[in-house]
Protein backbone atom coordinates (compact mmCIF):
# COMPACT_ATOMS: atom_id res chain seq x y z
CA UNK A 1 0.00 0.00 0.00
CA UNK A 2 1.39 3.49 -0.86
CA UNK A 3 0.25 6.71 0.77
CA UNK A 4 0.34 9.65 -1.34
CA UNK A 5 1.77 13.14 0.86
CA UNK A 6 0.94 15.93 -1.03
CA UNK A 7 3.54 17.69 2.08
CA UNK A 8 2.92 21.43 2.66
CA UNK A 9 4.83 23.92 4.54
CA UNK A 10 3.67 27.18 5.73
CA UNK A 11 6.02 29.26 7.84
CA UNK A 12 4.54 32.34 10.27
CA UNK A 13 7.05 34.13 12.22
CA UNK A 14 4.79 36.47 14.24
CA UNK A 15 5.28 36.96 18.46
CA UNK A 16 2.29 35.49 19.01
CA UNK A 17 0.69 32.49 17.30
CA UNK A 18 -2.40 34.28 15.91
CA UNK A 19 -2.29 33.69 11.81
CA UNK A 20 -1.07 30.12 12.80
CA UNK A 21 -4.17 29.53 15.48
CA UNK A 22 -6.46 31.06 12.98
CA UNK A 23 -4.91 28.40 9.82
CA UNK A 24 -5.01 25.92 12.51
CA UNK A 25 -9.05 26.70 12.91
CA UNK A 26 -9.74 26.68 9.60
CA UNK A 27 -7.97 23.24 9.14
CA UNK A 28 -10.32 22.02 11.56
CA UNK A 29 -13.22 22.76 10.25
CA UNK A 30 -12.18 20.90 7.47
CA UNK A 31 -11.98 17.97 9.30
CA UNK A 32 -8.29 17.72 9.55
CA UNK A 33 -6.52 15.79 12.89
CA UNK A 34 -4.09 18.37 14.40
CA UNK A 35 -1.25 17.67 16.36
CA UNK A 36 -0.03 21.09 17.64
CA UNK A 37 3.61 21.39 19.48
CA UNK A 38 3.89 24.83 21.20
CA UNK A 39 5.44 27.16 23.33
CA UNK A 40 2.31 28.15 25.22
CA UNK A 41 1.35 26.18 27.75
CA UNK A 42 -1.83 23.89 27.00
CA UNK A 43 -4.31 25.67 29.31
CA UNK A 44 -4.25 28.54 27.21
CA UNK A 45 -3.56 26.88 24.29
CA UNK A 46 -6.88 25.33 24.46
CA UNK A 47 -8.90 28.39 25.21
CA UNK A 48 -7.43 29.57 22.06
CA UNK A 49 -7.88 27.28 19.84
CA UNK A 50 -11.73 25.35 21.62
CA UNK A 51 -11.43 22.40 19.17
CA UNK A 52 -12.70 19.05 19.75
CA UNK A 53 -10.57 16.31 21.42
CA UNK A 54 -10.40 13.86 18.73
CA UNK A 55 -9.33 16.59 16.19
CA UNK A 56 -6.72 18.19 18.16
CA UNK A 57 -3.55 17.04 19.82
CA UNK A 58 -2.09 19.31 21.68
CA UNK A 59 1.66 18.81 23.55
CA UNK A 60 3.95 21.83 25.19
CA UNK A 61 7.53 22.24 24.62
CA UNK A 62 8.25 21.41 28.47
CA UNK A 63 11.31 19.51 29.93
CA UNK A 64 8.25 18.14 32.37
CA UNK A 65 7.96 14.45 32.62
CA UNK A 66 4.35 14.82 31.85
CA UNK A 67 2.25 12.75 28.58
CA UNK A 68 1.64 16.02 26.99
CA UNK A 69 5.21 17.32 27.11
CA UNK A 70 7.92 17.18 24.54
CA UNK A 71 10.99 18.29 25.84
CA UNK A 72 12.90 20.86 23.71
CA UNK A 73 16.10 19.57 25.06
CA UNK A 74 15.41 16.44 22.93
CA UNK A 75 14.92 16.24 19.29
CA UNK A 76 14.54 12.29 19.47
CA UNK A 77 11.49 12.77 21.86
CA UNK A 78 9.61 15.15 19.06
CA UNK A 79 10.42 12.77 16.03
CA UNK A 80 8.56 10.16 18.09
CA UNK A 81 5.45 12.26 18.89
CA UNK A 82 5.50 13.24 15.00
CA UNK A 83 6.02 9.50 13.75
CA UNK A 84 2.80 8.29 16.27
CA UNK A 85 0.52 11.10 14.72
CA UNK A 86 1.23 10.38 11.33
CA UNK A 87 0.83 6.46 11.96
CA UNK A 88 -2.79 7.33 12.82
CA UNK A 89 -3.72 7.94 9.09
CA UNK A 90 -2.92 10.56 6.62
CA UNK A 91 -5.30 14.23 6.19
CA UNK A 92 -3.12 15.46 9.55
CA UNK A 93 -1.45 18.88 10.33
CA UNK A 94 1.44 18.97 11.65
CA UNK A 95 2.10 22.85 13.63
CA UNK A 96 5.44 23.49 15.52
CA UNK A 97 4.99 26.45 17.38
CA UNK A 98 8.99 26.55 18.92
CA UNK A 99 11.20 25.89 17.09
CA UNK A 100 13.21 28.63 18.44
CA UNK A 101 12.85 27.00 21.74
CA UNK A 102 14.30 24.31 20.47
CA UNK A 103 17.06 26.08 18.92
CA UNK A 104 18.24 27.36 22.14
CA UNK A 105 19.50 23.48 23.50
CA UNK A 106 20.09 22.22 20.05
CA UNK A 107 21.48 22.72 16.62
CA UNK A 108 19.10 23.83 14.23
CA UNK A 109 20.82 21.82 11.78
CA UNK A 110 20.18 18.33 13.63
CA UNK A 111 15.88 19.85 14.47
CA UNK A 112 16.27 20.14 10.51
CA UNK A 113 17.54 17.12 10.03
CA UNK A 114 14.89 14.98 12.12
CA UNK A 115 12.61 16.71 10.26
CA UNK A 116 13.53 16.13 6.93
CA UNK A 117 13.99 12.15 8.29
CA UNK A 118 10.40 12.37 9.07
CA UNK A 119 9.51 13.37 5.70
Amino acid sequence: MTLRCDTKIYLFEEKKPWNTNIAVRNEINNGKRILYVSKVPLPILKSQLDAPDHLINLKWFSARPEPDCVSPLNVEALSRTIKEFISHGPNGVIVLNGIDVMSNWTYFSKIYATLQNIK
